[in-house]
């Protein structure tokens, strides 16, 4: 740069940040917008990120009829040729995930999901992250 500001970014504009971080929209649109640099955006998500806990916090619930959906989704995960499948178990009434399993759109992959609903939770986050690149 020839002639580089050091400008403070205001509350209002942290602010608009959030609500489009919550939208989801790419963070050199959010950059483009708020008229905010790419860098110093990219820093505060990862002071947001860091103030995050890493620890999951499972509370007892109250033992009666559990209803579980199935849900799947997939995504392009490094090009446009690899699929890979997100299988989802969620608790209908808490909407709490329960179970998860990375794979194709297979019976097999099915299968594994329903045979270790409870043992991948702690995994799950971890594994998103770094497959997808998703918080």
């Amino acid at each position: 740069m020839i002639n580089p500001t050091n400008k403070t970014v205001s509350d209002e504009t942290k602010q608009l940040i959030d609500k489009l971080l919550l939208e989801r929209i790419s963070l050199r649109g959010i950059a483009r917008v708020t008229g905010v640099s790419w860098s110093w955006l990219q820093n505060y998500v990862n002071n947001k990120l860091a103030a995050v806990p890493r620890q999951i916090k499972v509370s007892d619930k109250p033992k009666g009829k559990l209803v579980i959906e199935c849900d799947e989704m997939w995504s392009l995960v490094f090009s446009k040729t690899i699929k890979v499948y997100i299988w989802r178990l969620i608790d209908r009434k808490t909407r709490e995930i329960i179970g998860c399993y990375l794979g194709d759109r297979s019976r097999q992959s099915a299968k594994k999901l329903w045979s270790r609903p409870t043992r991948c939770l702690p995994t799950m986050r971890c594994c998103l992250h770094r497959l997808l690149g998703v918080l």
